[in-house]
């Protein structure tokens, strides 16, 4: 009744509120730039084992009696192969115990609850919510988010360097423009694989701490606020404007019958409208 009371006091529209895309961008970004130390690393082992062609490839060229363009070929053996991942799998253990890494999520997680304490305070003052006080579930959360982010990225790292073994193994003898072209694309899906990761966990934490800000307030009733552009999933275009419950959240895939909040899907841009307790 209180609350109830207080809303009608403060008629002002709830915001609406806004993911935080540039605190994904950043940390995307940031960990893309982590990642080249794994490039530097397998560009030198190659070039230990006379393999540097393979970094940028070599185009087939005609010799100097005008013969037919040769066609150089590599074919790495199987200590080699295991050298180079050796060397990658060292870098990859040197950027996860990194100082930089773990101020990379330390930042990524401040700017996510930045950017939700700030769109929370915006709701609570329409509602006439006084909101001031220490956020009790915070440490936990951030700690969350770094030991889920670093498990992650160990997975990408571990990931990786099976990728540059497994292309150096199945294309030993193949021409060199070949190689170098597989091992551009396992690179290329590494640095895509960690952007969508840095992504999807500011979008969860942002999600989660909204989730824990409306709750630690009463409110267990929320408006689902879609992206509303192109890119937006049609599940949850339909569930735009609707109201849900944190503790009953709604189907956000019909084929699987997964359910889920905002933001707990991968990459979603979704977010909560909060409702007051006795209010439409």
């Amino acid at each position: 009744r209180v609350l109830a009371a207080s809303a009608k006091r403060h008629p002002r529209k709830v915001p609406r509120p806004d993911a935080p895309t540039a605190a994904a961008a950043g940390y995307a970004l940031a960990l893309s730039a982590l990642l080249k130390p794994l490039d530097e690393a397998l560009r030198e082992a190659l070039a230990a084992e006379g393999l540097s062609g393979l970094t940028g490839g070599v185009a087939g060229r005609a010799d100097a009696q005008g013969d037919a363009p040769s066609v150089p070929t590599a074919s790495p053996t199987p200590a080699a192969v295991k050298r180079v991942q050796r060397a990658v799998a060292r870098a990859a253990r040197d950027l996860t115990g990194s100082r930089a890494l773990s101020s990379a999520m330390e930042r990524a997680a401040k700017a996510a609850d930045a950017h939700s304490r700030a769109q929370w305070s915006a709701q609570a003052e329409a509602l006439g919510l006084d909101v001031t006080g220490d956020d009790l579930f915070l440490s936990a959360r951030m700690a969350g988010f770094r030991k889920e982010n670093l498990g992650l990225i160990r997975s990408l790292c571990a990931e990786h360097v099976r990728r540059v073994g497994r292309v150096l193994r199945e294309n030993a003898g193949a021409r060199v423009e070949t190689i170098a072209r597989e091992l551009q694309e396992a690179t290329g899906a590494s640095k895509a694989r960690a952007q969508l990761i840095a992504r999807d966990q500011v979008l969860k934490i942002n999600g989660q701490l909204t989730r824990d800000r409306h709750e630690a307030a009463g409110i267990t009733s929320y408006v689902w606020s879609a992206s509303r552009d192109v890119r937006v999933r049609s599940r949850h275009k339909q569930l735009d404007g609707t109201r849900q419950r944190y503790d009953d959240p709604p189907v956000v895939d019909l084929r699987t019958g997964r359910r889920g909040n905002p933001g707990q899907d991968i990459n979603c841009r979704c977010c909560a409208v909060p409702i007051m307790p006795g209010t439409d």
